[in-house]
């Protein structure tokens, strides 16, 4: 468009141009002047024409650059707003991550009225990116009756009590078989939570050990454990059978649980 206004607006001064000078010639006077004026109209009308078109011309490229530049904004908003979503869900899902149990057997010998046992401490993490939501717990364990009251007492006095002061026995019949924790949330990176802890005599008689399921909000964890005994050893007959969202695991057991085992002299 703008080739085609210099072109007309050229040629239109050029015929007027020739129209003067053939008039001055003939001594045309008011034709002359006529033919001057219509030239400088025509000079200023094409650069009038030139300077609006220019005028557009940037004007329509601001405007392209205003749309360029929003179209970037919005597609910026969208990704952060994506983004954010994204980490929303990861944060309350859990992210994938899956909790881990810790099972510590400790050996204690010789303690006054009890005789050998072990000491079994479950504990959870959670070591994932992203913290754990509605966490629940239940521990059953059919065989943490046999030192119900005697564990009482020792936990009485390893914390600075005397027999004068131990607790009270309680009928085994309050024992309850299933305890249960609930915990609203286990931070990224949470090491040693403590959810349970019992004791066995060291005998040899049948197997014992603790069902553990853990419930959180976008799965489940499910470990049988199992272990013999003599009045010498505490092992676990087989690794513990796990089951992760009703799949059970068979390569990857290790993945979800440790285990450590340590002895001494009370």
């Amino acid at each position: 468009m703008k080739n085609w206004i210099l072109v007309f607006g050229g040629g239109t001064i050029i015929v007027t141009l020739l129209t003067a000078h053939f008039t001055y010639k003939h001594d045309d006077t008011a034709v002359y002047m006529c033919a001057v004026i219509a030239s400088a109209m025509s000079i200023l009308t094409l650069i009038t024409a030139q300077k609006k078109q220019d005028e557009d011309e940037r004007e329509n490229k601001r405007l392209t650059s205003v749309q360029i530049n929003n179209l970037e904004n919005l597609n910026e908003a969208t990704e952060r707003a994506e983004k954010s979503e994204k980490e929303f869900r990861l944060y309350m899902t859990g992210g994938g991550a899956i909790p881990k149990l810790t099972v510590n057997v400790i050996r204690r010998i010789d303690i006054a009225a009890i005789g050998p046992f072990v000491e079994l401490q479950l504990n959870i993490e959670n070591p994932g990116d992203y913290p754990l939501h509605q966490v629940n717990i239940q521990i059953s364990d059919l065989f943490g009756y046999e030192l119900y009251n005697q564990v009482r007492i020792y936990r009485s006095l390893t914390n600075g009590y005397t027999f004068n002061s131990k607790p009270k026995h309680i009928d085994i019949s309050d024992y309850k078989s299933t305890q249960e924790v609930h915990l609203p949330t286990i931070p990224k990176k949470s090491t040693f939570i403590p959810i349970y802890t019992t004791c066995y005599r060291l005998i040899k008689d049948h197997e014992v050990g603790p069902v553990v399921h853990i419930t959180w909000s976008s799965g489940s964890l499910v470990f049988y454990l199992i272990f013999s005994r003599d009045e010498t050893s505490f092992e676990f007959v087989k690794l513990p059978e796990v089951v992760l969202n009703g799949d059970t695991l068979k390569d990857d057991d290790d993945k979800h649980f440790t285990f450590t085992k340590r002895e001494f002299n009370a």
